[in-house]
């Protein structure tokens, strides 16, 4: 290797380093002092909408904030930190109807919203989301002004509905998502399953169980994998209050058809029956299935192990949750499973 090339190879080494440690933002001490700062800097403000119980705020903060290309992206911005149950947070959270966290909220130096980014995101995708906003690519008002200039773009007009649902504006967000639907009756665009979801989301934020009762079993009845995955343990929800068994069933055969190779779904609706003690032949053959698709998943040999439990299959379920065990030794749970099953088969 020539002393140029050795030299290149240990940069790009210590860059790569660098983008993975944890760098120092300035962070605002409040959101009138970022709103301040920005008026001067003629920059957008970001605020991290958080709780302090927040789970992923905490690895957004440390895998995403913390990753050095990101904190030199918001170099660019005003930052503040807000806590969403305290202070002023609380007034900001319901001002800008924020209901879930983290929320990264980017407004202009008055204070108005100009877009936000709701979850989790990781380092890659989140500061090529930020250069689209900094841009005013995508961001709530570029969609109005595309939107109204051209009605017939039904892409532009979902995103555009989503971005009103987001803001907390479902009725604005239901009348565009209707439009959508009238426009496209067919789905040639595939937008109905998620529409669904999204309005029965909003139908359950208003305690409305009809609507979205009605809206979730549109949903798991068209071919979206995605949208099913999540529609379907709100509608079982629903069956449940109502005790309607047999929809529950019809239900749970109809997800694992569609969605077979799915680890996760499978290992949660042989839980649902393995922990009430019921449908347990289906349930082994869901529960073994899916340790067959995650066979390093503990949670999975938990479930597995369960179900042995449950049809009286000792030896199969102590040796199924050593699998466990020997994955994760740190786990109490575990081995509180462990002990139970010995003692059940003494």
């Amino acid at each position: 290797m020539s002393a140029s090339h050795r030299v290149l190879s240990i940069a790009l080494a210590i860059t790569l380093l660098l983008g993975h440690a944890h760098a120092a933002l300035t962070w605002h001490a409040d959101w009138d002092a970022a709103l301040k700062a920005a008026k001067t800097s003629k920059k957008l403000v970001m605020a991290d909408v958080y709780t302090d119980w927040c789970k992923w705020c905490k690895v957004m903060d440390k895998e995403t904030f913390g990753d050095a290309r990101v904190a030199g992206s918001l170099a660019e911005l005003e930052l503040v930190r807000v806590n969403a149950e305290k202070g002023g947070g609380v007034d900001i959270r319901k001002r800008f109807s924020v209901n879930g966290f983290p929320t990264i909220l980017f407004v202009d130096e008055k204070g108005e919203e100009v877009d936000r980014i709701s979850g989790y995101v990781k380092p890659e995708p989140f500061m090529v989301r930020l250069e689209q906003i900094r841009r005013g690519e995508g961001t709530f008002g570029d969609l109005r002004a595309r939107a109204k200039q051209d009605p017939s773009d039904l892409e532009v007009s979902k995103a555009l509905a989503d971005k009103y649902m987001e803001r907390g504006d479902g009725d604005e967000a239901g009348r565009r998502y209707d439009e959508i639907l009238a426009k496209d009756p067919n789905d040639e665009l595939g937008f109905a399953a998620q529409i669904h979801l999204a309005k029965a989301r909003a139908s359950l934020a208003r305690r409305d169980q009809a609507a979205a009762q009605s809206g979730l079993e549109k949903v798991v009845a068209l071919d979206d994998a995605d949208a099913t995955r999540q529609a379907y343990p709100a509608l079982r929800r629903l069956y449940l209050m109502q005790e309607r068994s047999a929809d529950i069933d019809r239900l749970h055969d109809s997800v694992t058809g569609r969605l077979q190779d799915d680890a996760q779904v499978l290992n949660d609706i042989a839980w649902f029956y393995a922990s009430r003690s019921e449908r347990l032949d289906q349930a082994l053959a869901w529960a073994e299935r899916s340790a067959r698709l995650a066979p390093e998943d503990g949670s999975v040999l938990d479930t597995l192990a369960e179900v042995h439990h449950r049809r009286g299959e000792h030896e199969q379920a102590i040796a199924t949750i050593e699998r466990a065990v020997r994955i994760d030794p740190s786990s109490d749970y575990f081995q509180k499973q462990l002990t139970r099953f010995k003692a059940a088969a003494r």
